[in-house]
């Protein structure tokens, strides 16, 4: 949660990730789609993962990028780079635990 909101801060041009309250909406915070792709690819370099250009989207507080790059690096979901059937699951699963 630490490295996400201290890059939200460096976005937003706030001193420090102390400042971003980890569990409100970016759009509250201040973001918008151009400051979203800014902190995307910040956490796409500061990871190495491959996110999607939606991920701040998707998860809309910092506490929720946080708990999917936590997922991201430990391997206990799919990466883009595997199995295809894999992929074809994963939006439904995502699907299943945005409605549940």
């Amino acid at each position: 949660m630490g490295l996400v909101c201290l890059q939200a801060a460096a976005v937003l041009g706030r001193p420090s990730a102390e400042d971003v309250d980890p569990d409100t909406e970016f759009g509250d915070l201040g973001f918008d789609s151009l400051t979203a792709v800014e902190l995307r690819n910040r956490l796409k370099t500061a990871t190495g993962l491959t996110l999607p250009p939606t991920v701040i989207f998707d998860h809309p507080t910092p506490t929720a990028v946080a708990e999917y790059v936590a997922q991201q690096m430990s391997g206990s979901r799919p990466t883009e780079s595997g199995d295809p059937t894999s992929q074809v699951v994963e939006p439904a699963a995502a699907e299943v635990s945005v409605h549940a």
